[in-house]
């Protein structure tokens, strides 16, 4: 499960995402209760990924502690702010201290990939079989398999070919995609 965190996201906001991102149903003062009995019913570790971490306040911090200590949930943070703030934030270090060592700051460089693997990694779970020169052009497109690209362009052809009823990637839908994709990236540039 990913919850992604907005700027002074509290702890009970932070558990209403996840018991929403976990189908949990039940009054919110057992929320916790609910999330503990939840992971021991399953025969597997939940993952519980907490994108923009930097963003919470020490309390929500302790409650994925407490959800990582008490309840067996595998809980992974990171960008290098929320790192930053375990090794120079003064005031909230000696409370920061446990949690990190308990789960940390992961980080994972993805460098670029090469035609095949945006294929078989990308196109392929997406649209199956994907002809050769679709793929080339969609590598391309994507500055040569630049990972987040590829992800963010992936996404816009998948959402067009289903607008078209469709689940296959054409080179009409991959043109419409970088189209799209291309205005996308001079609005960023240009900083509109």
């Amino acid at each position: 499960m990913r919850v992604a965190c907005h700027e002074g996201m509290t702890r009970y906001q932070l558990v209403a995402r996840m018991v929403a991102g976990l189908g949990i149903e039940g009054p919110s003062t057992r929320w916790l209760e609910l999330l503990a009995d939840h992971q021991s019913r399953t025969n597997y570790r939940q993952i519980v990924i907490v994108d923009e971490a930097n963003k919470l306040k020490w309390q929500a911090l302790e409650v994925l502690r407490y959800l990582a200590d008490e309840c067996g949930y595998a809980v992974l943070v990171g960008t290098e702010i929320y790192e930053h703030q375990f090794n120079f934030d003064v005031r909230t270090r000696p409370l920061l201290l446990q949690l990190g060592r308990r789960i940390g700051a992961k980080r994972v460089r993805m460098g670029h990939l090469d035609r095949s693997d945006t294929t078989r990694y990308l196109l392929a779970p997406r649209f199956g079989e994907v002809d050769k020169e679709i793929a080339t052009r969609f590598w391309t497109g994507c500055r040569r398999g630049n990972w987040g690209e590829a992800v963010e362009l992936a996404g816009e052809a998948l959402r067009l070919a289903r607008l078209n009823n469709t689940q296959t990637l054409t080179m009409p839908v991959l043109d419409a995609a970088l189209t799209w994709f291309a205005n996308r990236r001079d609005a960023v540039t240009n900083g509109a």
